[in-house]
């Protein structure tokens, strides 16, 4: 899909995320310096990201807010989403700190990261436990912030949710902590 093409059909159509990733929304929007809220829904959660002329300026997904639910997004492997023109911004408190060219660059890396990771998470919802080896484990700090939260009953996306932590990261430590043998699908 030409996405410089259309930018006017993504102001009033929805588009599928499956399809045309947010990354490429949003550097759309950035480039046209438009203004409005991009509302998002996958089957589970709703979530928005408010553009100021543009820039990212206020973002929120459950509990998870600013670059948090920004990164979080990127995770989604289904949803859709649409964009809403609007003239003001006056009624969404900022709390996106970095400037968006930087976000899109971060998405774009760690989609990429990521990706290399679908085949054994492919879903938001999968729910991992722990293998209990009678081995001692040597585990790094952000596997281990995540390792009492994988409890076979917790999937990804309320991990990310209870710990306040981007899904990206929560996919990776699970992967390493998987890859380790410190952890099983459910």
């Amino acid at each position: 899909m030409n996405l410089s093409n259309q930018t006017r059909e993504y102001i009033t159509k929805e588009f599928d995320l499956s399809e045309t990733g947010l990354e490429h929304i949003i550097d759309l929007l950035n480039k046209e310096r438009l203004t409005g809220l991009l509302k998002m829904e996958d089957s589970r959660e709703k979530g928005e990201i408010y553009l100021c002329n543009g820039n990212i300026i206020h973002a929120k997904l459950g509990e998870l807010e600013g670059e948090r639910a920004v990164l979080s997004f990127i995770a989604w492997l289904h949803g859709r989403g649409k964009f809403i023109d609007s003239e003001s911004s006056e009624k969404f408190k900022k709390n996106v700190t970095y400037d968006t060219p930087f976000l899109i660059e971060t998405m774009n890396k760690e989609l990429e990261e990521i990706s290399k990771m679908k085949d054994l998470i492919y879903s938001l919802d999968l729910i991992f436990e722990v293998i209990n080896t009678g081995k001692p484990m040597y585990i790094k700090t952000a596997e281990l912030t995540v390792l009492p939260w994988v409890d076979g009953k917790t999937s990804i996306r309320e991990i990310g949710q209870v710990m306040g932590r981007e899904y990206t990261g929560v996919i990776k430590s699970i992967y390493k902590l998987y890859k380790e043998n410190i952890i099983c699908k459910r």
